[in-house]
């Protein structure tokens, strides 16, 4: 490991990492002094900084646990982030900016952090919004006139919430279908620059350094205070006027039932897509959507043969692959380590970047490499498509982004037009490329249509976009088909090229492409001492955790956690201890590495002084996550209660994730578990059938069946039960007064019969409503509060009530 220090940095880094060192070191101290001065006051900040080379997609991250850090991940840059002359300048800038806003302190700050460390700076961590939190660091890196609110397509997801009530507690993680977390950034910046041309820098800075020092000001009574207005008031009018943009025609919707497609490419007449909501690559034909097979995890773009081979860009864990499938979609090779590519006549033209370096790599279908040209430092390839006997492909480099063309030879050159147009997909088709455009600073918030005349050396941009934009079109003969994105689905449909207004011819130039060369590394003070962590290691974090608090049902417990150094690692421990029922004393430890854990849990029963401990060994093997998974997990347990006993359990998991882009309630497949305790084993069954309601009703009414069935060896008592949630209202609005978002209703009953030996015939029915409310304060925002009632009945002591009351972190 290598180290070199600024005034307010430490930069941590291996050589492999070297040219992404160097540019946050030049660039570190000049984001410092950056945002001293738009907030006019110094946090007193040093930070380490450290380059992840572990991560296989270019992002970073700041946290204060269990200390102030930034991390950045050494890895390909996705085009959503390549908005500016540097990706790593601004997306650094941005961590800088969480740090600054959660490191402010007032008196109490200051004490708790002397005390405790960086992280218990209470004051901001509670009313940090996330929609807050992320538009100022969103505002901050396109204050210079880069960044993500300067590229016309991150606003896809506003304009796409157009008619949708959409609430700042929304844009804070109330509402958990798509966009879901992008809401953040894509909601909060442009909300921030909206309050800034509004209001003011000056205030807008004084907003944010009060939400950091007051305990008591929170976001919306410290919004009032400074300007003058109400956070909700103002949250309607941003809305009103961001989401009223849209200018174009309107078209029918093909295939909207709530399916999302990335990608489409157009093949002897028939239009491909990816379809991620079904795992397939699909073809449309007769207004049906057939699969034609499975893709693998995280597949962003098609690329389609002469002869129908295809060709995806894939990504699982930490591994990006390219796979090449037959028309038939069997697999034929999978080339490691690759981002993208595009067939090249016979060979295929891939994709790859190492330590921020760009290359074409010209290689066989076996993967022997034939030729290689370095594109450069900090080049961001993507959209690659086949045109011919050439490659095409969208190169972004030094905040501008262009059209570039790869011949046979692997000589690159730039198609360049007009510098304010900016593209986002790329696909071909008989006379050309068809692309997705806008320009930057336009009014409208869609995506049009355009397209590249290969052989007439010209563009055209057409005028008129659809509602939802014009993404990832292709062309057949004189229709367009093109992906609608609205707010929570997306939409395929077809229009005609006259329908979309009037063309613009734009003059194009061909200029060989020259990469850009990496900084000089000679300038770059490196230590040569390595770097250890085994010290950080050993810095805990204590802290409170309050975990399934209820009254009159539930149990409580106060913990302590420790956290490690990188949040990225998976080692922590928990350690909890409080009362169960109100009368048993609880105590245990956990602690977990990877999918192995071992548990430790005592508890004594105040009313009778006995006592029991339970010292388990667990471990779960994931046997395949392919869209659906299967889990296999096995815990070995020994208990003391008077007498030792070693019990086994173990259960086989199945799951279907394919459908957790369509809502909050989504298929969890179902669990069959077997368990061999001292005296019998049994079997439970888990069924979720969801959205059986039509299609248009889905968000707001779900029913499901899970049901638990036992048999009992023990001939004394033999019995079965079943839960049943009769009706789920999911409501998608918060208290206006108070930080509390009502996620949704439950209507349930349960039933439970059993025959005991000289006891009869046993039953009991109960039927419960509940409430679940999420407050939207800081770090409280993922925390869930359950209020409501419950009636019990018994034939034997006859009906009774019960308030339930719950709440978890």
């Amino acid at each position: 490991m290598k180290e070199i220090e600024t005034e307010h940095f430490r930069i941590i880094f291996t050589e492999d990492s070297r040219n992404m060192a160097q540019e946050i070191y030049e660039n570190a101290e000049n984001s410092y002094a950056f945002l001293v001065s738009f907030f006019g006051e110094d946090p007193d900040l040093f930070l380490p900084v450290y380059i992840n080379e572990e991560e296989k997609v270019f992002n970073a991250y700041f946290t204060q646990f269990p200390y102030n850090r930034i991390v950045v991940f050494n890895a390909p840059i996705d085009p959503s982030l390549d908005n500016g002359r540097s990706p790593i300048a601004l997306t650094f800038l941005h961590e800088l900016t969480h740090a600054f806003t959660y490191s402010f302190k007032g008196k109490l700050g200051d004490f708790l952090v002397s005390v405790f460390g960086d992280w218990a700076n209470f004051p901001s961590s509670l009313h940090m919004l996330s929609f807050l939190s992320e538009g100022i660091a969103v505002y901050m890196e396109s204050r210079g006139g880069e960044g993500r609110l300067n590229d016309p397509f991150f606003y896809s997801d506003l304009a796409a919430a157009k008619g949708e009530d959409i609430s700042y507690l929304d844009a804070s993680g109330g509402r958990d279908i798509k966009p879901g977390a992008n809401m953040w950034y894509s909601y909060g910046g442009p909300f921030i620059k909206w309050v800034r041309d509004r209001y003011g820098e000056k205030d807008l800075s004084s907003f944010y350094l009060k939400l950091s020092k007051n305990l008591f000001s929170f976001p919306q009574n410290g919004y009032s205070s400074v300007f003058g207005s109400t956070l909700w008031n103002d949250w309607n009018a941003f809305m009103d006027e961001y989401t009223s943009a849209f200018s174009g025609i309107e078209v029918g919707k093909e295939y909207s039932d709530s399916r999302v497609y990335r990608d489409l490419v157009v093949h002897s007449g028939t239009v491909y897509g990816l379809s991620p909501s079904r795992e397939a690559v699909v073809r449309f034909n007769g207004g049906e959507e057939e699969k034609v097979f499975s893709f693998y995890s995280a597949s962003s773009d098609l690329v389609i043969s002469e002869k129908g081979e295809f060709l995806l860009p894939c990504s699982y864990g930490e591994k990006s692959y390219l796979v090449l499938i037959d028309e038939n979609g069997k697999e034929i090779n999978r080339f490691e380590g690759f981002s993208g590519g595009a067939f090249l006549l016979s060979h295929i033209l891939a994709l790859k970047t190492e330590d921020m370096l760009s290359y074409l790599v010209l290689m066989d279908r076996e993967g022997n490499e034939k030729d290689r040209v370095e594109l450069g430092y900090n080049v961001v390839v993507h959209e690659a498509v086949t045109f011919g006997d050439s490659v095409y492909f969208l190169l972004s480099q030094g905040g501008r982004e262009r059209i570039a063309h790869v011949s046979p030879s692997l000589t690159v050159t730039l198609i360049e037009s007009e510098e304010d147009i900016v593209f986002s997909s790329l696909s071909a088709f008989s006379e050309g490329l068809s692309f997705s455009w806008k320009r930057k600073g336009e009014d409208t918030l869609y995506p049009k249509y355009g397209e590249y005349l290969i052989s007439e050396e010209r563009m055209e941009l057409y005028s008129l976009s659809v509602e939802g934009g014009i993404n990832y079109p292709v062309r057949l003969g004189d229709t367009l088909w093109s992906v609608q994105d609205h707010f929570d689905y997306a939409s395929l449909s077809a229009v005609s090229l006259e329908e979309l207004g009037e063309k613009e011819e734009v003059k194009v130039e061909r200029r060989v492409f020259v990469p850009l060369e990496a900084p000089d590394s000679t300038t770059l003070m490196a230590l040569s001492t390595p770097y250890s962590f085994s010290s950080t290691m050993k810095k805990g974090v204590i802290m409170p955790i309050f975990e399934n608090t209820g009254l009159f049902l539930g149990s409580s417990s106060l913990g302590l956690t420790w956290f490690t150094m990188d949040a990225s690692e998976s080692m922590d421990m928990l350690f909890s201890l409080g009362l169960e029922d109100l009368d048993s004393f609880l105590f245990g430890a956990s602690t977990r590495l990877n999918s192995l854990t071992l548990s430790l849990l005592g508890r004594v029963d105040s009313g009778v002084f006995s006592s029991e401990a339970d010292l388990a060994f667990s471990y779960t093997l994931p046997l395949f996550h392919m869209g659906q998974s299967l889990d296999f997990n096995d815990t070995l347990g020994l208990i003391w209660n008077g007498k030792m006993s070693l019990h086994n359990y173990f259960e086989v998991l199945y799951s279907d994730k394919r459908h957790s882009e369509m809502g909050r309630y989504h298929l969890r497949g179902w669990s069959l578990l077997f368990s061999l305790t001292d005296q019998y084993p049994f079997l439970e069954c888990d069924i979720h059938i969801p959205h059986i309601f039509p299609s248009e009703y889905g968000k707001a009414l779900d029913w499901s069946l899970p049901s638990t069935f036992y048999v009992s060896t023990d001939i004394s008592k033999l019995g079965f039960g079943f839960l049943s949630h009769l009706l789920t209202l999911e409501v998608q609005n918060s208290f206006r007064f108070l930080s509390l978002y009502l996620s949704h209703l439950d209507l349930y009953g349960r039933a439970d019969y059993s025959i005991e030996y000289r006891g009869g015939f046993r039953e009991s029915y109960t039927l419960g409503l509940t409430a679940f409310l999420s407050p939207q304060i800081g770090v409280l925002g993922r925390s869930v509060m359950e209020m409501g009632g419950e009636m019990h009945y018994n034939p034997d002591s006859g009906i009774k009530f019960s308030l339930v009351a719950r709440t978890a972190l």
